[in-house]
């Protein structure tokens, strides 16, 4: 899954359930209820619902959050499971403070740098209005699928890109990009920013935010459906006059 921590020590629960005095550089846990194993020759292999019980909380958020994130993205965990793994958490080493963080996982986010430029947001009080909005021109034609994106009051949208070196760094993806902003440009009816990794670590969130408050922006005030939005025909709120 994406978004480890760079540093994974390994740990061990040793099959009478014994304390171990940790050695080697590997860590001996003491588990008293699991969910579920899977076996790999001799050895037991905790599920993801017993890998996230007991990672999660010796992870930081950002990782943690990420990585919650892409096992709903590929499936590989479901939301009740992400709610099993944490109610067998409760009581593990680290868990009190993570206790809100299995709120924030979203499996839209594509990638964990998206993932931490969500948080980001959320911790400014700018939290997107939707996520992998489907952009629409005046036309019909498929413009492109934004990461993060704002309804502003006079119906236009602040359209947000964030550009992990992997996969926009290629020289054909810088093509395709500059094509899709072309095409967003030229459809009007939106901004379109886009931020690298240490934009998002800095000032991503302050130049967004600053933004947000100089069009008058409210949160709440877009319901995000999944359904594609037309550039060009002014998105109006729920409820807005």
């Amino acid at each position: 899954m994406q978004g480890l921590p760079r540093t994974i020590r390994p740990e061990v629960v040793p099959p009478d359930g014994r304390w171990r005095r940790d050695r080697d550089g590997v860590t001996f846990r003491t588990v008293s209820t699991t969910a579920a194993t899977r076996f790999a020759g001799d050895w037991q292999i905790a599920s993801v619902i017993d890998a996230l019980s007991l990672g999660i909380g010796q992870m930081c958020r950002e990782d943690a959050v990420a990585v919650m994130d892409d096992l709903l993205r590929t499936r590989a965990a479901t939301p009740v499971e992400l709610a099993q793994a944490h109610d067998l958490a409760r009581g593990h080493r680290g868990i009190q403070a993570a206790h809100p963080w299995w709120q924030l996982a979203d499996g839209r986010a594509e990638s964990p740098l998206e993932s931490r430029a969500r948080l980001a947001c959320l911790d400014a009080g700018i939290g997107p209005d939707a996520l992998q909005l489907d952009i629409l021109g005046s036309g019909g034609a498929h413009l492109g699928r934004i990461d993060l994106a704002w309804l502003l009051p006079d119906g236009t949208w602040l359209l947000v890109e964030i550009d992990g070196a992997a996969v926009h760094g290629a020289p054909d993806a810088v093509y395709r990009d500059r094509a899709r902003q072309n095409g967003l440009v030229t459809a009007g009816g939106s901004r379109l920013l886009r931020f690298t990794a240490r934009d998002v670590r800095t000032s991503m969130a302050g130049e967004i935010a600053a933004l947000l408050r100089a069009a008058g922006w409210r949160p709440g005030r877009y319901p995000d459906d999944g359904k594609p939005v037309r550039l060009g025909v002014p998105t109006i709120a729920p409820g807005r006059l």
